[in-house]
């Protein structure tokens, strides 16, 4: 009997064991259960987040293209409005030196176009 006893302690420790790891494995389990469903929670949020900064980036880049295109027009406009013609017909102006007396005028000599036969 004796040695009937000792392998009953034996598996008596073994099953108290392996119910104390269990255990153990069931809290671990528990915990990283709770641990998955914050990080579905975070994911989520950051998948928002990311969808939210696209459609910023996509406001941004419209409004960006918009403001470019009005410069463009702006330049464009400015070019028109500052383009210097030569006089029509044969003549055409050379400034050839400007009057510092008034600041305001300026000499101009009038020449003939060379003729290109």
């Amino acid at each position: 009997m004796n040695k009937q006893q000792n392998e009953q302690l034996l598996l008596r420790g073994q099953v108290q064991a392996f119910q104390t790891k269990f255990a153990g494995l069931q809290t671990e389990s528990e915990g990283l259960l709770s641990s998955r469903s914050r990080l579905l929670i975070e994911l989520e949020e950051a998948n928002a987040r990311a969808q939210q900064l696209e459609a910023d980036l996509r406001d941004a880049e419209t409004l960006r293209r918009k403001l470019h295109n009005q410069v463009q027009e702006l330049k464009g406009n400015i070019r028109v409005f500052c383009r210097v013609r030569p006089p029509l017909g044969e003549l055409f102006a050379v400034l050839m030196a400007m009057s510092l007396n008034d600041g305001y005028s300026c000499r101009k000599r009038y020449r003939r176009r060379p003729s290109h036969n």
